[in-house]
């Protein structure tokens, strides 16, 4: 730990600062339960329960290792109860997170865009014909 200014900071620290969820620094498994876990947080679910399967249990233990979510038996045999933990909830800006429907949305809004001034620019200036041809 480092002292500077009165701020105490942790070398190394898996969680980045405040920021949109960055997919690129997760396996799609572990992806695939951080989405889950705000899915449902963002519908007021606090917690949910995995099946304990070896992949999800790999993905669940680096997760947690990462600081990300808390890891609980769960109530039914051979699950685990997941919750976001208090340190990912700091971390998620919530109001730029987008879900992965509304990111393929914007994704696919560009492309629109992208599209439609190309043919508009072809409406102006014809096809484009190769020279000498």
């Amino acid at each position: 730990m480092t002292t500077s200014n009165n701020v105490t900071t942790t070398p190394s620290l898996a969680l980045p600062q405040p920021t949109v969820l960055d997919d690129s620094q997760f396996t799609p498994m572990q992806e695939l339960i951080i989405e889950t876990l705000i899915a449902r947080r963002r519908l007021g679910e606090q917690f949910w329960t995995f099946t304990r399967k070896p992949a999800i249990t790999t993905a669940l233990r680096a997760l947690e290792n990462n600081g990300w979510v808390d890891v609980d038996y769960g109530n039914v045999e051979n699950t685990w109860r997941v919750w976001l933990s208090g340190s990912a909830m700091k971390t998620i800006t919530w109001d730029k997170y987008l879900s992965p429907l509304e990111k393929r949305v914007a994704v696919l809004e560009t492309e629109n865009t992208t599209l439609r001034s190309k043919a508009a620019l072809i409406e102006r200036t014809g096809p484009y014909t190769p020279p000498g041809v």
